[in-house]
């Protein structure tokens, strides 16, 4: 099991990783087409569709799918569609999930399991870009319907990815896989802890609603 979280959280440190190549998705460019945007993407094989709420569209210079996890990047409309008229979000963040494969838990046991997985030096060292337990410091945890929510500052992101250090993350299932669910501030104590709550609330209320 420790092997499989590793794997997971892997995916979604990666995903982070591409946060620099998706700023460009933030700003509306200046010149340039209109070009057609995706405000879905199905992974898992087709079996799963992932939507963020309105505003934010995939990134598919990012998006991975594959066989043991999915990873899909939202921007900003605007940007990604070159087009200042598409829908703006609500806060200047982006959105990201990253899904795990199925397995035999039931959605309790998945949550217990990886609370107590961040528990340990392997777990919390998951949670930073680096893969490195010292960059990283879990602030807060919270949990309750069937969902684990994390607040995490991750000192290890290059100097050149404009970024907030803090941010939140949720845990949870989604169609019978672990999901992590993260938002991330383009800037730092640019948006609330309540707002980063309220839009991962958000995140996975659409996600279910079109599932």
């Amino acid at each position: 099991m420790t092997q499989f979280l590793r794997s997971i959280f892997r995916w979604a440190r990666l995903g982070v990783g591409v946060f620099a190549l998706a700023l460009a998705g933030c700003v509306v460019p200046e010149t340039g087409a209109p070009i057609p945007v995706q405000t879905q993407a199905r992974i898992a094989g087709g079996e799963i569709v992932i939507a963020a709420p309105r505003g934010f569209c995939v990134d598919p210079k990012t998006l991975r799918d594959a066989p043991g996890a999915s990873f899909v990047l939202f921007g900003h409309c605007p940007a990604m569609a070159r087009d200042p008229a598409q829908p703006r979000p609500s806060a200047p963040v982006l959105l990201s999930v990253t899904l795990g494969p199925e397995d035999n838990l039931s959605d309790s046991a998945r949550i217990k399991t990886i609370a107590a997985f961040f528990e340990t030096d392997i777990g919390r060292a998951t949670l930073a870009r680096s893969g490195r337990t010292e960059d990283v410091d879990l602030i807060e945890a919270r949990s309750g319907q069937g969902r684990l929510l994390l607040k995490i500052r991750d000192r290890s992101a290059p100097a050149s990815v404009a970024e907030a250090q803090v941010f939140w993350r949720m845990i949870t299932v989604i169609e019978g896989r672990i999901a992590s669910l993260s938002v991330m501030p383009l800037a730092e104590n640019q948006v609330s802890d309540a707002r980063q709550r309220e839009l991962l609330v958000e995140f996975i209320s659409q996600i279910r609603a079109v599932n």
